[in-house]
């Protein structure tokens, strides 16, 4: 039996978002659980991905209450439930945003940057009720707690007296607490822009294939010039943080400076992959050049010059434009 248009509509609804709550449950591929909702946008329009999102996330709310069914005090299980779904609801929205029509024509760099920008404003509201919600800062501190016990006890169990010793003496629960604090809020918009990427990237390639969606070319992606003082001066202001500590500026300058990073890593991965294309290699060595340095990624000490090289190989381009005739202001 054929299915009529308005059918065939929901069901991609429900595959979609069926697909994504799986991804969510599952863990592993929890943080790219979008990237059915951003093929669904480009084959079925808005109105899909926010039905979409709507099943995705009262999933969520649903997984969220049955996780913390377990914990007595109700205004702790409020927050605990509010962790878990803020940050689904963030990504769900700010993807909706990127992947809106305007009337003015908007960069999508720029569209990622904004709403990430947006993410970190609105997160401080909700920041400062956890932060001075008591309930949920003891009960962090007796988590640690329980969790250095149990080190210790196996420690002791396996006659490493020693070990279980130190645990205890150099170890404490409110210094674990302030480290990691500091480096969630260090990371937090990095993390949270390098998710919206993924997922929106990810997903237009996917939906490429799929319904011949349009993508950017990442060797046509470069940054705007004036960025570069916004990477110049994040990064002094991280040397400022590691030397004399700037406190929440400190916060602030750690995100700025780690997604500029990211940003011309990007741009110096797209002069690789340009001038990859316009050598006379065989296709095979540019595949097999592309594949050693993701190989060189994840091995210790050789992965930091890797990391470093090629954002630097994006600076670079500020003052040597490498890849000519003049490049598209297509992200």
């Amino acid at each position: 039996m054929r299915i009529s248009e308005r059918g065939a509509f929901w069901l991609d609804i429900l595959i979609f978002s069926g697909i994504s709550i799986f991804m969510y449950e599952i863990g592993i591929l929890s943080f790219l659980f979008l990237v059915p909702l951003q093929i669904a946008a480009k084959k079925r329009g808005e109105t899909a991905y926010l039905f979409s999102a709507l099943v995705v996330l009262t999933a969520v709310l649903v997984t969220a209450i049955i996780e913390t069914r377990s914990v007595e005090n109700t205004e702790l299980k409020y927050i605990l439930i509010l962790l878990q779904i803020v940050t689904p609801i963030m990504l769900a929205a700010s993807l909706y945003i990127v992947n809106r029509r305007y009337p003015q024509v908007w960069r999508n760099l720029y569209k990622l940057l904004g709403v990430t920008l947006a993410v970190g404003l609105g997160s401080v509201p909700i920041i400062l009720i956890i932060k001075q919600n008591g309930t949920f800062v003891v009960f962090l501190r007796e988590q640690l707690t329980a969790l250095f016990a149990v080190l210790a006890e196996a420690f002791a169990i396996s006659g490493s007296g020693l070990e279980a010793g130190l645990i205890g003496s150099l170890i404490q629960p409110s210094q674990i607490l302030e480290t990691i604090k500091a480096v969630f809020f260090r990371n937090f918009l990095f993390s949270f822009f390098i998710a919206l990427v993924l997922n929106w990237r990810i997903g237009l390639g996917i939906a490429r294939r799929v319904v011949g969606s349009d993508i950017p070319a990442l060797v046509r992606f470069h940054m705007p010039e004036k960025f570069i003082w916004i990477l110049l001066i994040s990064w002094a202001g991280i040397l400022g943080d590691i030397f004399f500590g700037l406190k929440v500026l400190g916060y602030i300058v750690w995100n700025i400076g780690l997604i500029s990073m990211f940003l011309y890593g990007l741009q110096g991965w797209g002069i690789v992959r340009f001038l990859l294309g316009k050598s006379n290699l065989p296709q095979g060595m540019q595949s097999f050049f592309t594949v050693l340095i993701v190989v060189l990624l994840i091995i210790p000490g050789i992965n930091i010059l890797i990391i470093l090289g090629i954002p630097i190989f994006g600076v670079s381009e500020t003052w040597i434009h490498f890849r000519k005739p003049k490049r598209s202001d297509e992200s």
